[in-house]
Order: C-alpha cells, then structure tokens, then sequence
C-alpha cells in the first residue's frame, strides 16, 4: 500500500493566510457589499486565531466556512 504524502503544516497555514489576504485586500471592483467584506474580514481574523491554537486542519475548515459564508451573502443578501 502506498504511503501517503505528509502535509507541511507551515505550507498549509502560509498559503491559508495567502489566501485570505487576496481576498480581504482586493480590488472593489469585485466586492458588491461592504456588509459581506467585512463580515470576510472578522471571519478571516477568527480562522486564523483557529489555527494558531487549533492547527492548520482547523484553519482549513473555518475559513472554507467564511468562503461560503461569503458567497452566500453575495448571492442572497445583497441581492
């Protein structure tokens, strides 16, 4: 059986907090509501104090939950 790779944590968390910087700094043009930045924002925040104590497991999972919390709010919200 094969052995499966093993994960850098340090790779994880550097291209979670990558990503999350892409989304709370960009352009405007692509955000419709400020209600649903911000809500991005201070759930970004929270996920990565979820992985600092928690792992990057945990930061993967809680920031999967603010992406789609993000775009549930662009979809219904704001519509």
């Amino acid at each position: 059986m094969k052995k499966l790779k093993k994960h850098n944590p340090k790779r994880l968390v550097v291209v979670g907090l990558i990503l999350s910087l892409v989304i709370l700094f960009c352009p405007p043009g692509f955000a419709s509501s400020e209600e649903c930045d911000s809500a991005l924002a201070r759930c970004s925040v929270d996920a990565m104090i979820a992985g600092l104590f928690g792992g990057p497991q945990s930061f993967l999972a809680y920031s999967a939950g603010c992406f789609l919390g993000y775009s549930w709010c662009l979809r219904y919200y704001v519509a």
